[in-house]
């Protein structure tokens, strides 16, 4: 969150799904670095020898996997209607169709899908705006954040501040 003055060897960009990513060497650590967050470049006199083992394509592969693995799941088992089921592309993107596929074909009460987020508060602000088109199944801590969130949302909408 806050601005940092860092010294960093440079060891190459990389571009992955057109985010640009700077690879440095910083305080003898191998870093990366999300280019659009660097406010200011300043280039110094100061000469770094590349070590000669460092290899950009497999040092990236190795980090982009070890940097996936880390990030938190947070899984989500939902019952979606077929209208909803035409939304969740739109909304989620592509990724979805893999979760609606597994599912199988909908039945009149709709289809069981499983979805994985960052967490609960990620889940909750995604999936809110579907209304009564999805029911989250599982887990049971998100189902309660939801109806909390709709309450709220309710007593926002109805009572004293409709009639203003």
């Amino acid at each position: 969150g806050r601005a940092a003055t860092r010294r960093v060897d440079p060891l190459g960009l990389v571009v992955k799904g057109g985010i640009w990513y700077l690879v440095t060497v910083t305080a003898g650590d191998t870093r990366v670095y999300r280019v659009s967050r660097i406010r200011r470049v300043v280039v110094t006199k100061d000469r770094f020898e590349r070590p000669r083992q460092f290899d950009l394509a497999t040092f990236w592969s190795g980090w982009s996997r070890d940097f996936i693995a880390s990030i938190p799941e947070y899984r989500v088992r939902l019952r979606a209607t077929a209208r909803a089921l035409g939304l969740l592309p739109q909304i989620f993107g592509d990724r979805v169709r893999a979760a609606i596929a597994a599912a199988g074909p909908p039945r009149a009460d709709g289809v069981v899908i499983e979805l994985t987020f960052d967490s609960c508060d990620a889940a909750c602000g995604r999936l809110l705006g579907l209304g009564a088109l999805v029911e989250v199944l599982e887990p049971s801590d998100l189902r309660d954040r939801l109806c909390q969130t709709a309450q709220a949302v309710s007593e926002l909408y109805g009572g004293e501040s409709r009639r203003r």
